[in-house]
C-alpha cells in the first residue's frame, strides 16, 4: 500500500493550491479539506499523510491542530511530510521545526505565502493592506509561493 492523503487548512485559499499542485504530481493521492478531513475516523488506507498548514499570526490552521490531536498516536506510525504557508519567512525554521516537532514528520517545507487583501474581510483585510503597505515602504518583497521549493519537496516526497 503506498496511498497518500493530502490534508490541508486554509484561509485565503494558497494551501488549497499548493495542496493540489502536491495532488496533481503524487500518485495515488488523495486530497481532503477540513469539511472532509474532520469526518475522517482512520487513516489505515493511507501509508503516507501530507498536512499543509497556513500561518495566521504565528498559528497554525485550527482544523490541522485539531486533527494533529486526533490522530497523533496513528500518525507517529506512518511517513508524514508537511509544508507551511506563511508570510513570515524570517519565522520559517520556527514553524517547520514546530510542525515537525508535532507530528513526527520526515520533512517539513515553508513554501512561502500570498497576501492578498481582496480575498480577506475586516481586520484581515486592514492587515493586510498595511503589511503590504510597510513592505513596498520598506522596499521589501512581496511574500510569494517558493515553486523551486516545493517542487523539491515532491520529488522527495516522490522518491522515498
Amino acid at each position: 500500500m503506498n496511498n497518500t492523503l493530502i490534508i490541508y487548512g486554509t484561509k485565503f485559499n494558497s494551501t488549497k493550491k499548493v495542496a493540489e499542485i502536491i495532488k496533481d504530481k503524487t500518485p495515488n493521492s488523495t486530497i481532503m479539506s477540513k469539511l472532509e478531513f474532520r469526518k475522517l475516523k482512520n487513516l489505515n488506507d493511507y501509508s503516507r499523510i501530507i498536512i499543509g498548514t497556513n500561518v495566521i499570526m504565528g498559528t497554525f490552521n485550527g482544523a490541522i491542530k485539531k486533527f494533529i490531536r486526533k490522530h497523533h498516536k496513528v500518525l507517529i506510525t506512518k511517513t508524514v511530510y508537511g509544508f507551511i504557508l506563511g508570510s513570515n519567512i524570517a519565522m520559517a525554521a520556527k514553524y517547520e521545526a514546530k510542525l515537525q516537532k508535532i507530528t513526527n514528520a520526515k520533512q517539513v517545507v515553508f513554501v512561502g505565502g500570498i497576501i492578498n487583501p481582496t480575498l480577506a474581510k475586516g481586520l484581515y483585510k486592514k492587515m493586510m493592506e498595511g503589511v503590504l503597505l510597510s513592505l513596498k515602504e520598506n522596499k521589501q518583497p512581496v511574500p510569494s509561493i517558493n515553486y523551486s521549493m516545493l517542487n523539491q519537496f515532491i520529488n522527495r516526497i516522490n522518491h522515498e
